[in-house]
């Protein structure tokens, strides 16, 4: 048995320039039961590159594997991390193959003022690698 996940897809229904509305209609993606779910924390220390963009803001890199038919979740920490906090105000992904089966993101924002979660589901029966990218501000 499978349950089916209910998506928003947006459509223009004609120009902007005419000031129109815009239409939604529903999609489905089909999520079979067998659904592994994986998630990880991690904080500014456990990136594997750091680079400093200028005028306290930080980009942090991190490289995890993603199981065969699994949702990922991957959270940012900022606070409280060696006596600093910062705050994110971009979170980014990248996944090996994306051109070949895409993966569906389903979470990708700002839950607190310290926090960043984004949630990745692969239907496909083969791992991948996913980079996850977050720029914060020191």
């Amino acid at each position: 048995m499978s349950h089916t996940l209910n998506t928003r897809v947006v459509r223009p229904r004609g120009s902007i320039r005419f000031g129109r509305t815009v239409k939604a209609k529903n999609a489905g993606v089909v999520i079979p039961e067998d659904v592994n779910k994986q998630s990880i924390t991690v904080t500014p220390d456990d990136a594997e590159a750091t680079q400093n963009l200028g005028n306290g803001f930080y980009r942090f890199s991190y490289t995890y594997d993603i199981d065969p038919n699994s949702f990922f979740t991957f959270f940012f920490n900022g606070r409280n991390i060696g006596g600093r906090n910062y705050k994110p105000v971009s979170g980014g992904w990248w996944v090996e193959n994306n051109l070949r089966d895409i993966l569906y993101v389903t979470t990708n924002y700002s839950s607190g003022d310290y926090n960043w979660v984004t949630s990745l589901f692969s239907p496909y029966n083969y791992t991948r690698s996913a980079q996850f990218v977050i720029i914060a501000k020191l």
